[in-house]
């Protein structure tokens, strides 16, 4: 039993609403109804069932008066007249007469023979003003029948008239009240139905149904999409729901890429950094390891070039070796700066005073490489400051000189800085022929050069992205005003000075 009763309460629990609302809401009401008309019909065939035997009652005491006197005074004519003008009522289905015997003396009712007397109660009784009704048969027809006495002059009990009408007539009118209640139970039931239906429809299933719309068209991937929040107020509350519902799920979705993307980029650091620390610490071992001996031979080297003549055939030989000697130790030099790291604390310093600070040093450098450097500021003063290693800046920054001295060709290099929103830009470009497709991707990468033959190790470009890379900025690429190369060094800046 528990289990049908469960069984049941899961298969009400899946209903749809329209079978809750008839279920729950219009067969009560029907019930309701039925039960009134049930009620109120039993209470309306009682009713004419009432004003009929009063029909029947005001008819008997009507001819009571005229019906005795012509009895009394045997008047054959005048009690025939009054006995028709009975039957002239539609409401009458008979009229008989009985002496005080009660004998059946006359009959309007066809077919009676006079087989039947009154009731023996009728004849008995000892109340001449009693009236007695009943349901009977009169000459074989079901009827309602009413007694009246008939008195003489002497007030004395002279005969008994009985007035009926057939019990058909009771049913016919009862069965068409029975039909009218009917039909008007089941119009206001159609009705009820219809208005509960319409009003569902109106009401609430036309909010349902963008409800439900919404959610098919989240549910097959349009995260952008909300549902309206119109229409009732639990429903905008349902809506209102959802919506948070999908904010909160596309929220978490954001997070969990960013988190994805995040640690793809912390990852990719990682690796980078850990390459980067394993070729530093290889190049700072190589590095150590031939600068001793290669700081002996340049020694012997300059002691043999001081006791060798200019005519001497060894003194060419002795030249070369002194320049690949000091190629060598330019190359250590940039294997020693790219496994360096920076164990100072960053500065705060503007833009200029950045560019300020290594001035002399760049001038340097791109004269040694036969060019001329120039500096283009800004044209607006700068309120910007940057939280920066001076001294890796400066490297950084003597490297991409050093490289846009060697490339040019005409012996211009430009060295300009502009602020945008998050960093600031440094740019070193070049007059030169540009960058080999071929090596543009790589060209960060340690080893990679395309100066080989002029004493480049391929360091210089790497230490710029370490360099970039400790401050959380970026190296990039692109092509220089000038006709050649142009390279970018972004730092972050901390805003506007206070």
């Amino acid at each position: 039993m528990e289990d049908l009763f469960g069984s049941l309460k899961r298969r009400i629990a899946r209903t749809s609403i329209i079978f809750r609302l008839l279920a729950f809401v219009v067969i009560p009401i029907v019930l309701v109804i039925g039960v009134t008309a049930t009620y109120l019909l039993d209470a309306l065939e009682k009713r004419f069932e009432r004003r009929m035997e009063e029909d029947v009652e005001m008819v008997a005491r009507s001819l009571q008066l005229p019906v005795s006197h012509a009895l009394e005074r045997k008047r054959i004519g005048s009690l025939g007249k009054s006995l028709q003008s009975a039957m002239r009522i539609s409401r009458v289905y008979g009229v008989r007469l009985f002496d005080q015997n009660g004998e059946l003396i006359a009959s309007t009712v066809q077919g009676d023979r006079g087989s039947e007397d009154a009731p023996d109660s009728v004849v008995e009784t000892s109340d001449p003003n009693e009236r007695h009704r009943e349901y009977g048969t009169v000459a074989g027809e079901s009827a309602y029948t009413y007694f009246v006495p008939l008195f003489g002059s002497a007030e004395q009990t002279i005969g008994f008239m009985e007035v009926s009408r057939r019990k058909r007539d009771f049913d016919q009118l009862m069965s068409r009240l029975q039909w009218i209640g009917l039909g008007v139970a089941l119009v206001v039931v159609v009705l009820v139905s219809l208005v509960a239906l319409g009003g569902y429809h109106t009401a609430v299933g036309r909010a349902l149904g963008r409800l439900r719309e919404s959610m098919r068209t989240i549910e097959e991937g349009d995260h952008d999409h909300r549902a309206s929040e119109s229409g009732p107020r639990e429903l905008a509350s349902v809506a209102r729901s959802l919506n948070n519902m999908v904010d909160s799920l596309q929220d978490a979705e954001r997070r969990v890429q960013r988190q994805h993307r995040q640690k793809a980029h912390l990852k990719d650091e990682l690796r980078e950094s850990e390459k980067m620390a394993a070729v530093g610490r290889v190049s700072a071992g190589v590095a150590h390891e031939l600068g001793n001996p290669l700081s002996t031979l340049a020694g012997h080297l300059q002691r043999l070039d001081r006791r060798t003549d200019e005519d001497d055939p060894d003194a060419r030989a002795i030249e070369v070796m002194t320049r690949e000697t000091d190629r060598m130790e330019n190359i250590i030099q940039q294997m020693l700066d790219f496994g360096r790291t920076s164990g100072t604390e960053p500065s705060t310093v503007s833009p200029s005073q950045s560019v300020d600070l290594c001035r002399s040093r760049l001038v340097q450098l791109a004269s040694e490489h036969g060019a001329t450097l120039e500096f283009d500021a800004p044209d607006s003063p700068e309120d910007t400051e940057l939280q920066v290693t001076t001294a890796r800046l400066e490297q950084a920054l003597s490297n991409l000189v050093a490289n846009a001295g060697r490339a040019s060709s005409e012996g211009r290099v430009r060295l300009s800085w502009r602020v945008t929103d998050d960093h600031v830009e440094y740019r070193v470009g070049d007059d030169g022929s540009g960058v080999d497709p071929e090596v543009r991707d790589e060209l960060f990468e340690p080893f990679v050069t395309t100066e080989a033959d002029e004493g480049g190790a391929g360091l210089g470009l790497a230490i710029v992205e370490a360099v970039a890379r400790e401050h959380d900025g970026y190296a990039s690429l692109d092509r220089s005003p000038l006709g050649g190369a142009q390279f970018r060094l972004g730092i972050p800046h901390t805003g506007d000075r206070a």
